[in-house]
């Protein structure tokens, strides 16, 4: 009979971090998971309004690409952000990985409100 192997719980916050499921609305920040309710509709209209612009000046120019949230931002090994808007020049693609981006981005566009000062730390 084959013995079960059960996993190891995660040892670090960056790796319960890594743990959740695709698609969790949260940031590691100074080594703390961070939850966020979801944004309201005025920030979205917002953050819209700027990806439209910007888009069309990176296409035109050929400059590299724009993504929108959520994506995830490794910063280093206790720091995970989801910005509102990432740029990434094309001499920069390579920080882009299959599941996240790691590395500094060219810009990172975070659109703040009032809302969004209470939010719970786990």
């Amino acid at each position: 009979m084959a013995k079960e192997t059960i996993p190891a719980p995660p040892r670090t916050m960056m790796e319960v971090f890594e743990s959740l499921p695709e698609g969790t609305g949260v940031q590691l920040i100074a080594n703390q998971i961070v939850m966020s309710p979801a944004p309201l509709p005025r920030h979205q209209i917002v953050s819209g309004e700027i990806y439209s612009e910007l888009q069309q000046i990176i296409k035109k120019r050929k400059l590299g690409i724009l993504l929108f949230s959520p994506v995830d931002v490794f910063l280093d090994r206790k720091n995970a952000y989801q910005p509102d808007l990432v740029f990434i020049s094309n001499d920069k693609m390579s920080i882009i990985k299959k599941k996240a981006i790691f590395g500094t981005p060219d810009l990172i566009i975070e659109i703040t409100s009032v809302a969004f000062r209470n939010y719970l730390v786990l």
